[in-house]
């Protein structure tokens, strides 16, 4: 079974960490593991996780490269879950 991992971008608030943070210990209450968090980095190989992209496109460069199939709206809240991979 694939281990779940939080990818975030730029954490510059606490807001932002605080965040990760939460998620993590909701996926590890249901699943009884903590998921692995790190920083986005382009290119890295993620086939082994199911992903969890958190953050905005402003923050994160997978939301922002991928915003035009995830978000329709100038500015919005979205959670999409779809082929292993969801968006926070």
């Amino acid at each position: 079974m694939k281990k779940f991992a939080i990818v975030f971008g730029k954490q510059k608030t606490s807001l932002q960490k605080r965040a990760v943070e939460e998620l993590s210990a909701m996926i590890a209450e249901y699943t009884h593991e903590y998921p692995l968090s790190f920083a986005y980095e382009n290119g890295k190989d993620l086939s082994d996780y199911k992903c969890i992209y958190i953050g905005t496109k402003a923050s994160n460069p997978y939301i922002r490269a991928h915003s035009k199939d995830i978000l329709s709206k100038e500015e919005e809240y979205v959670i999409r879950v779809a082929n292993n991979v969801a968006v926070i």
